[in-house]
Order: structure tokens, then sequence, then C-alpha cells
């Protein structure tokens, strides 16, 4: 029966097998790609339209990023999140604010004790003092707090060479 076959024939036959089956192979694993191949698309250029909720975002995100498989689409592990860059830092930004604040107030003591030993050389007046403390009311507005105002209130009239009152207190902070 295989002497009836010429080499011609069977060559036709077997490129026409191998021919259908990768023709059944593209069809039934390669669809999605097939399908885009064919409309034009690219393969970024099917994206869903966002929800307007961050956390849907962040999932049509995640999940254009992963290829769809035979088993479905990837389950991120238990406590583990997608977020931005802005979103991600090891400290929060009161505690950065906070942190500048303590780096200012040692050195603002440091001047104010320069300026104590000054009136107290040259022998200055309080209408001095008071012209002095001016040039510091900027960087107390910055640090003020109500426990950094109380404390640097008595750190002033614990060095101040003369008496102030509360009011004189309370302008170098306005």
């Amino acid at each position: 029966m295989l002497k009836h076959i010429t080499w011609q024939e069977f060559l036709l036959a077997a490129t026409l097998l191998t021919f259908l089956w990768y023709i059944s192979v593209i069809l039934l694993l390669f669809r999605k790609e097939l399908k885009r191949l064919l409309t034009g698309k690219k393969h970024g250029a099917e994206k869903r339209p966002h929800s307007g909720t961050k956390e849907n975002d962040l999932d049509t995100e995640q999940t254009e990023s992963v290829d769809d498989d035979l088993m479905g689409k990837t389950k991120l592990p238990e406590g583990m999140s997608v977020m931005g860059m802005d979103e991600f830092s090891f400290r929060k930004r009161d505690e950065e604010h906070k942190e500048k604040m303590l780096g200012n107030i040692p050195d603002l003591l440091e001047e104010m004790k320069q300026l104590f030993q000054i009136l107290k050389d040259e022998e200055g007046t309080k209408e001095d003092f008071l012209i002095l403390m001016d040039g510091f009311k900027p960087r107390l507005k910055a640090i003020r707090t109500d426990s950094n105002q109380q404390s640097l209130n008595e750190f002033i009239t614990r060095h101040a060479p003369f008496p102030l009152s509360e009011r004189e207190l309370e302008n170098f902070w306005e």
C-alpha cells in the first residue's frame, strides 16, 4: 500500500498536516494575541478606563502588567499592596518637620546667649534688647509650638539682664 504513494504526495501531505497542526495550536493557545495582531492594536494599547478610585486604578495597573495565563490572574500575597513612589517613605512628614525644628532650636538658643552676652558686655538697655530680638521673630514663628514657646520664654526671662513683662514676651512670637 505504501508503494503506491510517491515522494511528492508524501511531502505534500506532511506539509499540509504540519500546517494544520500549527494553525490549530495558534488558534487554541494564542487567541488573544492573534486577535490583537489582526485588529492592529499594540500590546499595551488595550487598557480599561479608570474607575476614579485609587484602589481600582492600582488594581487595573497591576492586572494590565501581568499577562493572563491559563490559571488566571495572579493575586498579591496577603498584606502586600501596590503603591506609588510618592506614597512610600520610612518616616512621616511631621517627623521630618519636628526634626528640622529640633535642629533650629539649639542654634537659636546659642545666638540668644551671644545676644545676652553682648548686652551684658556693652551695657545695653531694654530697648536695645527689644530691637535686637525683632531679628529673631521669623525664626521664632517657624518653631512655634506651645511647649517651645513656654520653654523659650523661660530661657529668655532667666538670661535677660532686666525683667520682661508677659506682653513683651508675647510680642516676640507675633
